[in-house]
């Protein structure tokens, strides 16, 4: 059988574009576990109750199942080998940049058949994306894995459209379109059941079906495709107005006074999203970006304004354009940033974000090349013109991928660029406290505690409190009010649990705990109304030292408040402690709770139950 010449160069093209992505992206993969990798992946340490510990994470309010099986599936390789995750992250990268070729072939054979240069805008296109830099943190940090499962399934569910449609544009029956209808809303839950903006994949199957097959389409077709698109964002949206509206805490703990705020600054964001994407800097991407300001004063938010305007004039030009190129890309990087850029509390900036919506300006940056250059009718020029872009991002990646290969020059990279982030700051002292290096990690604090952006911080405070601990020096137990903003809530939480955690494992010995306990309380108090998870480990923390501290009165109504929200091994100290006190009755109620907690696949948790059964008996002469 004989193969296509042209079907043949496409695909080795597309073998030598991989094969310059894994080169580029291999010194990266030596790189470590981050930040948010740790809280992330701690159930994997629970090697007996996985399948409990999936659905126990704090990840959007489906719980991420598909992203955490694939986490589980590497169990055995946690903590240890960072490299295996990475390198699976970087094969399902090229998995996502497979299904973009096929789309973009798929695409350009509706539009344009007579065009001869239209058989190089997917591997182009395609190639471009898998190289770009902006796309590093989505790859090589681990838990950002999410991102591209949802991506993948997404890109699935997508091509699988544009195939069935062909079919559907001429049925004449509604019957017709009910399998595909299952099958293309299967796939696109398995996305949202990977990270939840996987739902904004009716927005492409929108756009391409009135795009691309609109024209020819019966009108059958045309009520399906806005039956199964439309109603459910109109339910999106609804939800998103609604989550706008449940509590300023949120948006105060992301930085914002409120959600029109948010939506002031991402205009900003947008645009600089933009000019990474076709003019990308390196020296700004990170993991954090905590030092991207809120929308606030008069110049600020006439800057704000501006942005939009000339979103919304991109907006406007698209549905109008009848370039159906111009009229994709420009959508498309435009709906992948419909939730996480919109009103909802989230942080203000994040590259990731931009995985799928990258695809949109670079298709629109080679179809432009491509038409310039198809006036002249020289592939030496497209050859030259096309080189200009490929080398910067391969340039660009290599030098930091290379960077993200050490977890120190990544820590140092970081720091040079980004030195008012309160995250990069916090990312750099945990290492060196990682690798005991708490001289190091005491002088680098000291130093930033001068900066009037660090030093009114409680966080900081905290992480002093826990370093001097830890160095047997005099801590400082000044009472300060805890208030609500971006610098305080969440790594304010982090750093209490940290600091509890020292306690507990005896690394921070300290002769008294009441400051400990002010610190805990008026947390607690703070984050009470909101009942997010940070209130229940919190009190559950809170609960544990005193708990070692034998302080029961304080101890048990806390761990039994906080039971439910965290691990069942807390019900395992209630148990402990009431036999302790010489309450039998009490300790049997906790005892037959958690035997109904569905411990059977827990054998670790069974032998440790059987323990206190036998401690029991001891304690009172009968079973429980």
């Amino acid at each position: 059988m004989t193969v296509n010449p042209k079907i043949k160069t496409q695909y080795l093209s597309l073998l030598v574009a991989f094969s310059v992505a894994v080169f580029l992206y291999s010194p990266g993969l030596t790189g470590p576990f981050l930040y948010d990798d740790f809280s992330n992946l701690n159930f994997l340490s629970i090697q007996n109750n996985l399948p409990e510990s999936i659905f126990s994470n704090q990840s959007g309010i489906f719980k991420r199942p598909i992203s955490f099986i694939s986490f589980a599936l590497q169990s055995t390789d946690w903590p240890e080998n960072p490299f295996a995750f990475k390198l699976w992250n970087l094969i399902l990268h090229l998995a996502v940049g497979l299904l973009i070729f096929i789309l973009l072939n798929l695409i350009t054979k509706n539009l344009d058949r007579a065009n001869p240069y239209n058989k190089y805008i997917a591997i182009i296109v395609t190639f471009l994306w898998l190289i770009h830099p902006i796309h590093t943190s989505t790859v090589l940090y681990v838990v950002q894995r999410m991102t591209i499962l949802s991506a993948l399934f997404t890109m699935i569910g997508l091509v699988y459209f544009i195939n069935v449609s062909k079919e559907l544009i001429v049925a004449k029956t509604y019957r017709r379109f009910f399998l595909p209808t299952f099958i293309l809303y299967s796939i696109i839950c398995i996305s949202i059941l990977s990270k939840e903006n996987g739902v904004l994949a009716l927005f492409p199957i929108l756009i391409l079906g009135t795009s691309i097959h609109n024209k020819m389409a019966a009108p059958y077709y045309r009520y399906w495709l806005k039956m199964i698109t439309i109603i459910p964002l109109v339910l999106v949206f609804i939800y998103m107005i609604l989550k706008s509206q449940s509590s300023d805490l949120l948006y105060l703990e992301r930085g914002f006074d409120s959600a029109l705020q948010r939506l002031a600054t991402q205009g900003m964001a947008l645009l600089h999203y933009l000019r990474q994407i076709l003019l990308p800097n390196i020296n700004y991407m990170t993991i954090f970006h905590d030092d991207w300001n809120a929308t606030t004063g008069t110049i600020q938010y006439g800057k704000a304004i501006i942005a939009w305007l000339i979103i919304i004039t991109l907006l406007v030009f698209a549905l109008r354009t009848k370039d159906t190129y111009l009229k994709v890309g420009i959508l498309w990087f435009f709906v992948w940033h419909m939730i996480e850029s919109s009103i909802l509390p989230l942080h203000a900036y994040f590259e990731h974000r931009n995985y799928l919506a990258s695809l949109g300006p670079l298709l629109i940056l080679v179809y432009l090349l491509i038409k310039l250059i198809r006036k002249m009718d020289n592939k030496l020029i497209l050859v030259a013109a096309l080189s200009i872009p490929t080398f910067g991002y391969t340039t660009q990646l290599s030098r930091l991928t290379t960077v993200w290969g050490n977890e120190e020059t990544l820590i140092y990279h970081w720091l040079e660029n980004h030195p008012t982030s309160d995250r990069t700051l916090i990312n750099a002292v945990n290492f060196y406290l990682r690798n005991n290096q708490l001289g190091a990690a005491n002088a680098m604090l000291k130093t930033a505690m001068r900066y009037k952006e660090f030093k009114d911080n409680l966080h900081f405070s905290v992480m002093k409190y826990r370093i001097d601990c830890k160095l047997g020096k005099k801590t400082s137990e000044q009472q300060r009010p805890i208030f609500v903003n971006d610098q305080n809530v969440e790594l304010l939480h982090s750093q209490l649990s940290l600091l509890a955690v020292d306690i507990l494992n005896d690394t921070c010995k300290l002769q008294s705990t009441k400051y400990v306990h002010y610190l805990f309380s008026e947390f607690s108090k703070l984050l009470k109304s909101t009942g997010s998870h940070r209130y229940f480990d919190i009190l559950n923390k809170q609960g544990f030292i005193y708990l070692r501290e034998k302080n029961y009165t304080n101890a048990l109504p806390m761990l039994a408040k906080s039971y439910n929200k965290t691990l069942p091994y807390t019900g395992l100290a209630i148990i402990d402690s009431y036999i302790y006190l010489g309450e039998p009755n009490l300790a049997a109620k906790w005892y037959n709770r958690l035997e109904k907690h569905n411990l059977e696949d827990s054998n670790q948790l069974s032998s440790q139950l059987n323990v206190l059964k036998q401690k029991y008996t001891a304690r009172f002469g009968y079973d429980i």
